[in-house]
């Protein structure tokens, strides 16, 4: 699922950040692989870290102050599709990774799409 200059978006509801927080956390199994609530979720079998960035946005309602901050957005916000906002309060995206997976949706994440974007 790595390719660059692809970068993957999801969409959550959580009651706060810790509870995001937890969910994104790496833990190792019994065999030393890592594993997080979110990869389990969406069956992704590994996730470099610095090529992901999470926020847990609140009450924001509009797109361009929801993705306001994150890394190259300027490049690929125009391709995110219209959601309303209000029914999510985080968002989760990797870079140099082109999600593919049947997986959509889980309790409380969906996953939005996948998108080029152009490194400034």
């Amino acid at each position: 699922m790595e390719v660059l200059n692809k970068v993957s978006l999801w969409v959550a509801k959580f009651n706060s950040s810790e509870e995001l927080s937890k969910f994104m956390e790496e833990r190792f199994d019994r065999n030393g692989d890592v594993y997080s609530d979110f990869m389990k979720s969406f069956k992704i079998g590994f996730i470099d870290n610095h090529f992901q960035e999470v926020d847990f946005y609140g009450d924001l309602t509009v797109k361009q102050d929801v993705f306001d901050g994150f890394s190259y957005v300027e490049s690929f916000i125009e391709n995110i599709p219209n959601e309303n906002w209000s029914d999510y309060n985080s968002v989760i995206l990797l870079y140099n990774f082109e999600y593919n997976q049947k997986v959509k949706q889980s309790k409380k994440v969906k996953f939005v799409g996948s998108f080029e974007y152009v490194e400034e």
